[in-house]
């Protein structure tokens, strides 16, 4: 049976197919309307979906709109009339809840331009997260936890799998809640909300003095692994566009104008704000695994995005394992959807978990990008990369199916050498034109990750940050955090098998096993999906080079040609402007 799953109306809107209980294609809407988090209907990413399955059986919904509704009015109603806006608001697109309630009685299948009568099954939120998790788990009863702005009501959800079914434990509800509070913090620091949020994760490493103690009475830990948000410190309750209260503001300082320079006070607040979520998120654990007993935790939801968190968690916390799905966010939510649906109609969970490489195909013609040389066909893509790379160059990197979720896993990258912390400060700058505090990954092989990462390092889908071990720093100095840390993709040639050749090339030529990775795109827009995204993001960023499938790109008259000369490569046949 093939399943089609959806999320929209929210932010992150997505589509995915699960086929006889397995995950196996999954887009996001952004990577087709270039809109950064785009929560639109998502048209095209379903039809591609649908296209790649051969059709559909049915269809699963994130988001059950009428559950815990009457929570809903009551709230709004207790809150007039300032809260009036909330009424129909929605993952911060207005209107987004009464779009849902559109898609019902056969909405959702008039939509897609398909039958009225095909199977149509809404799932709750944070279930639909959960199962997500879930396909990437092979531990028969994990402990679950799922976190993020807010599901129907829910924002968060504590539990576990028995017996093949979700069994919740405990349920946060709305206005407390973490993702909230951040999404708060996002804007508060002169951010977009919806959008920034891990900016803040990365601010609160250059903080020289952390007190999280105002944050300790704004969010406190509750008995039973519950935590509650002091109002006084907030607004977001009302639906307000301006998430801080007068009191937050008069202890932490005024909102920050997106257009003026960082303060000493804007890093201390992120410094604050992340050691009391992961100082919550933390008792939460500590509360669910003593009432589970389970040694596994499937971690997902918005909040779950937080690396520096799930790295905490994991070296501080109870469970021996935990697993993050690549999209975590609402994009994950639309696989979630339907393999909750597979799971209700029986379907056993799969014996190995999905490839995160679940979206369209690299193309394999495009046009020539501007202050290009004329391609060249290439023997071995991999190894041309890794000398590329060896040299200084700065290349992009487009094989095979694109990865599903917001982090480039090595086939939709921007790759450099890891050694040398100018080459972040370039990539930043010039390549990416974002701000000089954000940081970069490693993409580290698997069987070498010991070497470099405590705690054993296994991060397949980069999400956790990891310790980097003393004697490992100078080789990833580009890719290290502040505190000695880094959101780390740990590279297995079985899933990768490329991505993970050129590391082992790079290797051979530098002695390092890893390499920088940063996604295919510049700021503002998505990860590059076709050609002409491609080639933009090679013009626009003065990348060196641009390897997509065994066709290579090089900057014209730059070094890297004469460097590539006798590569055993043959020019491709090609005219000026696209191939």
């Amino acid at each position: 049976m093939r399943i089609l799953g959806i999320s929209a109306f929210g932010h992150d809107s997505a589509a995915a197919i699960v086929a006889d209980g397995t995950l196996v294609a999954a887009v996001e809407e952004e990577r087709f309307s270039g809109i950064k988090h785009d929560g639109a209907f998502p048209r095209r990413a379903a039809e591609w979906c649908m296209r790649h399955s051969g059709g559909i059986d049915a269809i699963a919904f994130y988001h059950r709109p009428l559950l815990h509704a009457g929570a809903r009015l009551v709230h709004v109603a207790r809150h007039l009339p300032r809260s009036i806006r909330f009424a129909t608001d929605r993952g911060g697109d207005v209107g987004g809840w009464l779009r849902m309630i559109g898609l019902l009685h056969g909405g959702l299948a008039r939509r897609l331009g398909l039958p009225p009568g095909i199977e149509t099954r809404f799932v709750e939120h944070h279930h639909a997260h959960l199962w997500d998790a879930l396909a990437y788990c092979s531990d028969p009863a994990p402990a679950l936890l799922s976190i993020d702005g807010m599901g129907e009501w829910t924002t968060a959800w504590l539990g576990h799998l028995h017996q093949g079914r979700l069994r919740a434990i405990r349920e946060i509800a709305f206005p407390h809640s973490l993702g909230v509070f951040w999404r708060a913090l996002t804007q508060h620091l002169g951010f977009r909300p919806y959008s920034d949020e891990y900016k803040v994760m990365a601010l609160a490493a250059y903080a020289e003095l952390v007190d999280p103690a105002p944050l300790r009475e704004a969010i406190r830990a509750e008995a039973g692994g519950g935590f509650s948000l002091d109002h006084r410190w907030f607004r977001h309750q009302y639906g307000d566009e301006r998430g801080t209260s007068k009191r937050f503001d008069a202890y932490f300082g005024p909102p920050r104008d997106p257009r003026a320079p960082l303060e000493d006070r804007h890093f201390a607040l992120a410094a604050a704000a992340q050691t009391r979520l992961e100082e919550i998120v933390l008792h939460i654990a500590k509360h669910l695994h003593r009432e589970t007993g389970a040694k596994t935790l499937c971690l997902s939801g918005g909040v779950a995005l937080n690396s520096q968190m799930n790295g905490a968690l994991l070296r501080r916390g109870p469970f021996e394992r935990i697993h993050v799905p690549p999209a975590p966010n609402d994009a994950g939510t639309a696989a979630g959807a339907a393999l909750t649906l597979a799971a209700e109609k029986g379907s056993p969970r799969a014996s190995t978990p999905p490839t995160p490489y679940l979206g369209p195909e690299a193309p394999t013609r495009l046009p020539i990008p501007a202050g290009a040389s004329p391609p060249v066909d290439l023997v071995d893509p991999a190894d041309t990369a890794a000398e590329l790379l060896a040299s200084g160059a700065i290349i992009g990197w487009a094989q095979g199916r694109m990865e599903f979720g917001p982090r480039a896993l090595g086939n939709r990258s921007i790759l450099a050498d890891p050694r040398d912390p100018a080459t972040r400060e370039r990539i930043n700058r010039e390549i990416k034109g974002r701000e000089w505090f954000r940081p970069l990954a490693p993409a580290i092989l698997a069987e070498r990750s010991h070497e470099f990462l405590e705690l054993g390092g296994d991060s397949a889908r980069m999400g956790f940050a990891l310790p980097v071990r003393d004697a490992a720093l100078q080789q990833l100095r580009a890719a290290v955090h502040r505190d000695g840390s880094a959101r780390a993709q740990t590279v297995r040639a079985l899933e990768n098998p490329r991505f993970h050749r050129l590391i082992e090339r790079f290797s051979r030529r530098t002695g390092v096993p890893a390499v920088l990775n940063t996604s295919l795109n510049v700021a503002g827009r998505p990860i590059a999906r076709d050609g002409a995204d491609m080639a933009r993001t090679f013009e626009e960023g003065k990348l060196d080079a641009l390897i997509v499938g065994h066709r290579l790109f090089l900057r014209a008259r730059s070094r890297w040609n004469e460097i590539l000369v006798d590569r055993g490569r043959r020019p491709a046949t090609a005219s000026r402007g696209s191939e």
